[in-house]
């Protein structure tokens, strides 16, 4: 929640919905006027973007649906929308009359072997995969017993943008009951220090990491470079066909990185309720500030409090 609006922001970055069969055939039972306040209004919208996607594409080998697109499309074009609350989400489809449009994800289709992926990159980006091999860069992948390497740089690179983290519990917890595909800590080593950290999540045939940090000191060794061929490398081996490097401001110095990669920006619209939305982060400023200024021994022990809250 963000002062006194409510905002949903998943692990995916594209979203995820669950429906209760049960409690819609309830829900729409009891419609009598037709009108929802902007929380309906954008769970309908999704819905039934999401069924379109899952019945289009090769989403509708591995989900299954029970309801109508035409029963969705009575609902939303007789709904009028009326303003309880401030509700926001991120989305891959445009769902309410505000969007912020200034975030995309850049994907990388695979190849359906290692090899074949390294020769499709260009000559830049295999030369620098190479020579993070060659300064010695070691990496390892596994579970909990890599999650106090992975929060410490994690720790520090949240610290550094001036924003609270998700504390350790948090992550424990996803390794220990994510069960829809990998759910792998990877991390970058040199000289036995960790020096890069993320973790790779893998749903049907997408890959995607939600969180990666890098030790600023050690980038020339091309750190990022190492973490990411490693995940890549996991991921075709799971059988992805799409590999996401997370969200990233459009045309920015990280986007431009991630481009190099060969990869295709999917757009992410933050929808919002309310036009205000789109003007919000310069709100943030003093609070980074002021994190960057609290040992990160206190904000530690802040995250559990102020991820409740903010996530």
């Amino acid at each position: 929640m963000r002062k006194k609006s409510w905002f949903s922001l998943p692990h995916f970055n594209h979203g995820g919905l669950w429906v209760d069969q049960s409690w819609w055939e309830k829900h729409c039972n009891e419609l009598n006027a037709g009108i929802h306040d902007d929380a309906h209004q954008i769970f309908y919208k999704l819905l039934i973007q999401a069924i379109g996607k899952i019945t289009t594409f090769d989403y509708k080998y591995h989900c299954e649906t029970e309801l109508s697109m035409d029963d969705l499309s009575k609902v939303i074009s007789n709904a009028k929308v009326r303003s309880k609350i401030k509700f926001g989400c991120r989305s891959e489809f445009r769902l309410l009359d505000y969007q912020c449009e200034g975030k995309v994800i850049p994907c990388l289709s695979l190849n359906s072997s290692v090899e074949d992926q390294m020769k499709a990159f260009s000559v830049g980006v295999r030369r620098k995969i190479r020579k993070s091999y060659h300064n010695q860069l070691v990496i390892k992948t596994g579970s909990s017993e890599l999650l106090d390497d992975f929060m410490t740089v994690y720790d520090n690179n949240i610290r550094a943008l001036g924003s609270f983290g998700l504390p350790k519990k948090f992550f424990q917890s996803l390794l220990l009951h994510y069960e829809y595909g990998l759910a792998t800590i990877v991390v970058a080593y040199h000289d036995r220090k960790a020096v890069g950290a993320a973790i790779l999540l893998t749903f049907m045939d997408y890959a995607e990491n939600p969180w990666f940090a890098t030790v600023k000191d050690y980038n020339h060794l091309y750190v990022s470079y190492a973490l990411h061929h490693q995940m890549i490398s996991m991921a075709i081996r799971a059988g992805c066909r799409t590999y996401s490097f997370g969200r990233s401001t459009r045309d920015s110095s990280v986007h431009h990185y991630k481009k190099q990669w060969g990869t295709y920006d999917e757009p992410l619209f933050v929808n919002s309720t309310h036009d205000g939305f789109k003007r919000g982060h310069g709100h943030f400023l003093p609070v980074q500030n002021l994190v960057r200024m609290i040992p990160n021994s206190l904000v530690r022990r802040m995250d559990m409090q102020v991820s409740r809250h903010i996530f």
